[in-house]
């Protein structure tokens, strides 16, 4: 799941893939997901462009993440809950 900004869709469009991420990627996590494995996904985000990953528990518990890692809020949508 991503957001992304009117501008970024201006540059991307319909590439398929886009050739970077979106501003905002959001994991949600399964039982399939290992702990070990969300810091390498984060990081893989951050890589490709991201400015922001949201990670959503299966209790819909979310964490937000910037590069330097995590944070309170996303101040790309500071009003978004901390629980969904």
């Amino acid at each position: 799941m991503v957001w992304f900004s009117d501008e970024f869709f201006a540059i991307h469009q319909w590439e398929t893939p886009f050739t970077q991420a979106p501003e905002i990627c959001v994991e949600i996590l399964s039982p399939s997901n290992s702990s070990a494995e969300m810091p390498l996904k984060r990081a893989l985000y951050f890589g490709a462009g991201a400015k922001k990953v949201w990670q959503c528990e299966q209790d819909g518990v979310l964490s937000f993440y910037s590069p330097q890692g995590p944070i309170e809020e996303s101040e790309l949508c500071p009003a978004f809950p901390q629980r969904i």
